[in-house]
């Protein structure tokens, strides 16, 4: 990046320096914003109950067709096979979160929750104890844009 009148500061030479050494930009401060708790309320007003969510992937034909997921699962807050507390289950959607924003996939996984109730691929609309609802985040179109650096922080060690 060329430094110019229009450009200067130190938010010009930090953008210079990040793009001369191959930093990854954060997202944007117009980014689509989501909490765990927005997430949770996301969840509870489509399927009427806090089901629990976490981030997946897979690479069953390698790395640079690496598959990354929602997934909803049967356990949900309050019944007793699931073991985490109100506040353990808005630390884990605060995470899961936190990912979203950085993949800028907040839009996305919000239009899936703002669509009815319906079987997907031959698989049940709403989250069972034996098979989770999942939403493809590389599916997006958006999915893209997102960096594979930064896909691989997230999965560094699989």
């Amino acid at each position: 990046a060329i430094i110019t009148e229009e450009n200067s500061g130190l938010e010009a030479l930090k953008q210079a320096v990040n793009t001369a050494v191959g930093v990854q930009e954060a997202p944007s401060a117009n980014a689509p914003k989501i909490t765990g708790r927005e997430l949770a309320e996301l969840c509870y007003a489509k399927y009427t109950r806090y089901h629990d969510m976490a981030l997946l992937t897979s690479s069953p034909f390698g790395k640079e067709q690496r598959q990354v997921a929602l997934n909803i699962y049967g356990p949900c807050l309050g019944f007793s096979a699931f073991r985490l507390t109100e506040d353990m289950y808005l630390d884990k959607l605060e995470r899961v979160a936190a990912a979203l924003i950085d993949f800028e996939q907040v839009d996305y996984v919000r239009e899936f929750f703002a669509e009815p109730v319906k079987p997907r691929r031959g698989l049940p609309s709403r989250p069972r104890a034996d098979t989770a609802v999942t939403l493809r985040l590389n599916q997006s179109p958006t999915w893209k844009n997102v960096p594979q650096e930064k896909i691989d922080s997230y999965w560094q060690y699989l």
